[in-house]
C-alpha cells in the first residue's frame, strides 16, 4: 500500500489523481484504525473495543471499495501491489471471527496466540507496506518536480514570454505542491514513524481544510485513539495484575482455611472414635461388672451361713465324740480316710478365704463401675479421691511386682477435698490417661537397668489433692520416671502427637483429656518435667461448673 501511495503522489497534478491518493490514505488509516481495536479487544475483553473494530472495518470496506473502483486509474505497479494487498487483507478478514469465539468462550490464551502468531504479522506487513508507499510517493514526486523544472527550462530557449510564463508557473505550482503536499505529507511520514516508535504524544498540523488537512486530522484522530487504547491498555494489565495477586492471596488464605478445617475434621473424627471406644468399653465394663456381681453377691452372702453350718456340723461331730470316746472300726478308718483334724482346721480357714475373695471381687466391682460412671453422664457432685482408687484399682495389674522389676509404689496425700461438679466418667478418663503414662514412662526408665538397681531407687507415683484459694481443686499426679525435653513438653496436647512405638500409642490420650478439662470442666491442664528426673501432671477445675 506504501508503494502505491508513493506512486500516486506523482500523479497529484490531476484532480482525480488527488482523490485516488485520498482514497489511498484513508484505507490506511482506517485498516490501523481497526487493527488497534481489534488488538485492544483481544487484551482487554472489553465489548466497546469490539464495537469500535465494527465501525472501523466498516469504513474500511468502504474506501477499499472505492480504491478498488479506481483499479483502472492506477499505475501498473499501483495494480501489482493492490492484488498483493486483496489476498494479505482477505487473511487478516478471515482470522477476527476466530479470535472473538475464542473470547466468547473464555481461551484467552488462544486468541492471544492467534492474535500474535497471525494477525498481528499481517497487519505489520500491511502497515510497512503503507509507510513505505509514503515515503516512495515522496521521492517520486521530488523527481516528478525536476523534471518539471527541467522542461520549463527548455521551453525558455523556444519561447521567452511563455518560458517565463510556464517558469513562474512552474514555480508557484512547485511551491503550492511543496508547502500545501509534499511538506504535510513528510510531516505526516515523520509523525508516523515517530509513532512506530512508541511516541504517542505526537500529531500533525492541520494547515489547510483539503483532502491534505483532512488526512491530517484523521491521522491525529488515529493517533489519539491509540494513544488512548494504550494508556487504557495499560491501566487494565495494572488492574488485572492487582487482581491475579489479590485472588492467588484469597486462594491461599482459602486453601489454608480448607487444611484447617481438614486437621480439625480429621481430629474431630479421631476424637469421637476414641469417645465411642470408651463408650464402648464403659458399657462392656458396666454389663461385665453388673454380670459378676449377681453370683459373687450370691455366694458372698450364702459364706456366712456355710460358716455357721460348718460350725454347727463340727460342734456336733465334737458332741458325738464326748458321747462316744471309742468309736466303731468302721468310722476310726473313716476318720483317718479324710484327716478329720486337717479338715475340721482348714475347712475355717478355706471359708474365710473365700469370704476374702469375694470381698476382693466386690472391691473390683465397685471400682469397675465408678470408672464406668455410665449412671453418672452428666454433671453431679462426685468424690475425687473415689474415681483415683477405682482408677488404680484398674490398673493393679500394671502396679505389682512383675520378675524383671518389683511392684511400683504409689504414694496418695489426699487432702479434705468436696464434692465437686464435674462429669465423673470424663475425668475417670482423664486419671486412666495421666496414670497410664506414668507406668509406660517408669517401665520405659527401667530398661538397662537390673532388679536391685530398681529396688534401690524404686519406681514410684504421687497422687496428691488439695483445695486451692480461688474454689478450685488441685490433682497432681507425678512420677520419677524418665521426663521429657522441652520440645515433646510443648507438643505434649497435640492430637496424634506421640513419643511411642507405632501400634502402642494414637497420639489422642492427652489430646482428648486437654480437651475435657479445659473445654468440659472450665479448667487447666499442664505438666512440668525434667529428662532423667520425671514428670508431673497437674488439673485444676472449679468445684461448681458455671453451667451445672
Amino acid at each position: 500500500m506504501q508503494q502505491m501511495l508513493e506512486e500516486q503522489e506523482g500523479q497529484l497534478a490531476s484532480a482525480e489523481a488527488a482523490i485516488l491518493f485520498r482514497d489511498m490514505l484513508e484505507f490506511r488509516n482506517s485498516f490501523a484504525l481497526l487493527v488497534s481495536a481489534l488488538r485492544t479487544y483481544i487484551v482487554v475483553r472489553e465489548p466497546t473495543f469490539r464495537f469500535e473494530y465494527g465501525r472501523n472495518l466498516q469504513a474500511n470496506r468502504q474506501a477499499w471499495e472505492r480504491l478498488t473502483q479506481k483499479k483502472n486509474e492506477m499505475t501498473l505497479s499501483q495494480q501489482a501491489s493492490l492484488q498483493k494487498i486483496a489476498q494479505q487483507r482477505q487473511s487478516f478478514l478471515n482470522l477476527p471471527e476466530t479470535m472473538f469465539k475464542a473470547v466468547a468462550s473464555d481461551r484467552y490464551r488462544n486468541d492471544l496466540y492467534l492474535f500474535n502468531s497471525e494477525a498481528e504479522p499481517l497487519a505489520t506487513e500491511m502497515l510497512s507496506i503503507l509507510n513505505e508507499i509514503v515515503q516512495d510517493q515522496q521521492t517520486a514526486l521530488t523527481q516528478e518536480l525536476e523534471v518539471g523544472n527541467a522542461s520549463l527550462t527548455d521551453a525558455q530557449w523556444k519561447n521567452l514570454f511563455t518560458g517565463l510564463i510556464a517558469v513562474g508557473l512552474s514555480v508557484g505550482m512547485t511551491v503550492f505542491f511543496r508547502r500545501h503536499i509534499a511538506q504535510p505529507v513528510q510531516r505526516l511520514t515523520e509523525a508516523t514513524s515517530r509513532i512506530t516508535a512508541g511516541d504517542f504524544d505526537v500529531s500533525a498540523p492541520v494547515e489547510s481544510q483539503d483532502e491534505i488537512g483532512q488526512l491530517a486530522l484523521t491521522f491525529n484522530q488515529m493517533t489519539k485513539s491509540l494513544k488512548e487504547s494504550r494508556d487504557q491498555l495499560e491501566h487494565y494489565n495494572r488492574n488485572l495484575e492487582h487482581e491475579v495477586r489479590d485472588r492467588t492471596q484469597e486462594l491461599q488464605e482459602k486453601n489454608q482455611q480448607l487444611e484447617q478445617a481438614f486437621d480439625d475434621l480429621k481430629q474431630t473424627q479421631a476424637q469421637l472414635v476414641q469417645t465411642e471406644k470408651m463408650s464402648s468399653l464403659g458399657q462392656l465394663v458396666a454389663g461385665i461388672a453388673h454380670e459378676i456381681n449377681n453370683p459373687v453377691n450370691f455366694i458372698h452372702g450364702n459364706v456366712n451361713f456355710v460358716d455357721q453350718y460348718a460350725q454347727d456340723l463340727l460342734g456336733l461331730v465334737h458332741l458325738y465324740q464326748l458321747q462316744y470316746p471309742e468309736p466303731g472300726l468302721e468310722i476310726q478308718d473313716r476318720l483317718k480316710d479324710i484327716d478329720f483334724q486337717f479338715l475340721e482346721t482348714d475347712l475355717t480357714r478355706v471359708l474365710a478365704s473365700i469370704k476374702v475373695g469375694t470381698e476382693r471381687i466386690r472391691e473390683i466391682i465397685k471400682s469397675l463401675r465408678l470408672f464406668s460412671r455410665l449412671d453418672e453422664a452428666e454433671v453431679k457432685n462426685v468424690d475425687l479421691h473415689e474415681g483415683i482408687d477405682s482408677t488404680l484399682m484398674i490398673l493393679q495389674g500394671r502396679l505389682k511386682a512383675k520378675t524383671d522389676r518389683p511392684a511400683i509404689e504409689v504414694i496418695k496425700h489426699y487432702g479434705a477435698l468436696p464434692k465437686v461438679e464435674c462429669h465423673a466418667g470424663q475425668l475417670n478418663q482423664v486419671f486412666m490417661n495421666l496414670l497410664s503414662n506414668a507406668i509406660d514412662a517408669l517401665e520405659e526408665s527401667n530398661h538397662d537397668r537390673s532388679f536391685t538397681t530398681i529396688e534401690q531407687q524404686r519406681n514410684t507415683i504421687w497422687i496428691q489433692t488439695e483445695v486451692m484459694k480461688n474454689d478450685r481443686v488441685k490433682i497432681t499426679i507425678a512420677d520419677n520416671g524418665i521426663g521429657m525435653s522441652e520440645v515433646v513438653r510443648s507438643r505434649l496436647f497435640d492430637p496424634f502427637f506421640t513419643t511411642k512405638p507405632v501400634g502402642k500409642g494414637t497420639g489422642l490420650g492427652l489430646a482428648i483429656s486437654y480437651q475435657i478439662i479445659t473445654e468440659k470442666h472450665n479448667g487447666q491442664l499442664y505438666c512440668d518435667s525434667t529428662p532423667g528426673k520425671g514428670t508431673r501432671f497437674c488439673i485444676e477445675i472449679p468445684k461448681q461448673q458455671p453451667f451445672a
